[in-house]
């Protein structure tokens, strides 16, 4: 099965096409600012690399956070618009599961800035709970994963094949929130 999967969540922008056998992808550093106007003719170009179009993808998938708002709404919008426009399903994959790929027990703590934290229970790769902490919030736990995979695309393409291979297949992508964006939280302070 042959899927594309995108990464709009991060500063980096990751375009991934994995069949189980083979992963090619492209790592843009360019800044999350960029993303929008980036995502579809990198998509183009490492299909047109490849020898490939969007309608030799079987599924489509994109990180649903958490992570960049901005950046979680444009990857969902773009691949559920690719899949609905196929007729091909989605596979939701999350930031908790790319940076619990190959660890064991612990928290997963994704930065949201200002001190703040996105934080899961992982254990063998598997999230078990979320929620967001709040600077001066306790964190529990004893061992912590901060960082990205060393091999990230590696994680993105293992978790594609294998929730492809398990069918965990959606009709539609939904993103991953465990706060309100600032634009929510200001809008509620004035009312």
């Amino acid at each position: 099965m042959l899927i594309l999967g995108v990464d709009t969540t991060r500063d980096a922008l990751t375009i991934v096409i994995t069949d189980g056998k083979k992963t090619r992808f492209i790592v843009s550093e360019e800044g999350n600012k960029k993303h929008t106007s980036l995502l579809i003719p990198k998509i183009e170009e490492l299909l047109t690399a490849n020898g490939l179009s969007l309608s030799d993808a079987d599924a489509f998938s994109a990180v649903t956070g958490p992570g960049s708002f901005t950046g979680i709404r444009v990857g969902i919008s773009t691949i559920n618009a690719l899949s609905y426009a196929t007729g091909k399903p989605c596979i939701d994959v999350n930031s908790f599961e790319l940076v619990a790929y190959n660890k064991g027990e612990g928290t997963v703590l994704i930065d949201a800035l200002h001190g703040n934290y996105y934080g899961a229970s992982v254990k063998d790769g598997k999230v078990l709970s979320m929620r967001y902490y709040e600077k001066g919030d306790e964190i529990p736990g004893e061992r912590f994963y901060r960082d990205e995979q060393d091999d990230y695309v590696g994680a993105f393409a293992y978790l594609l094949n294998e929730k492809s291979a398990e069918r965990k297949f959606v009709n539609s992508l939904v993103p991953l929130y465990l706060r309100e964006s600032q634009a929510e939280r200001e809008a509620r302070k004035n009312d």
